[in-house]
């Protein structure tokens, strides 16, 4: 589908508010256009204000990743998929909960993580404090 120009813009990191000034509009005019050519509430939100979590967003992937293959090794092979999808199986949130651990030592806020990995951050939270107690207490 060819994006209208004010798509493009929005999409090349302008703000919504940007783009309506730009085109003499206001910003609901571009908020329905931008929903009218297939871009989601979910990215306009993350972009609406937040900058910083762009940034931080577009280091998860590496994050995870980085802290996945380091993981991998003596692991059943789970993708980066996997690791943010619904699946709950024991040997999956295992590997899900130290990709979690190694991510926030290096620096990324709970609330960060969970979402990118599509959950709350309580339940990162509640991640990080049985993993870190199995770890102290050698108990799984």
């Amino acid at each position: 589908m060819n994006d209208c120009p004010a798509v493009t813009d929005w999409r090349d990191g302008a703000t919504i508010r940007e783009v309506a000034q730009r085109y003499g509009t206001n910003y609901h005019v571009v908020r329905n256009t931008l929903l009218a050519h297939g871009v989601t509430a979910e990215e306009m939100a993350f972009r609406r204000g937040r900058s910083a979590w762009i940034r931080v967003r577009e280091n998860h992937d590496a994050l995870a990743s980085d802290a996945w293959k380091r993981l991998e090794e003596g692991v059943a092979p789970v993708t980066l998929a996997d690791l943010r999808g619904p699946r709950r199986n024991k040997a999956l949130v295992a590997v899900r909960h130290r990709v979690w651990r190694e991510m926030h030592a290096r620096g990324v806020p709970v609330i960060a993580i969970g979402r990118f990995f599509r959950r709350d951050h309580s339940s990162v939270l509640y991640a990080l404090g049985k993993v870190t107690a199995a770890l102290l207490g050698g108990r799984s």
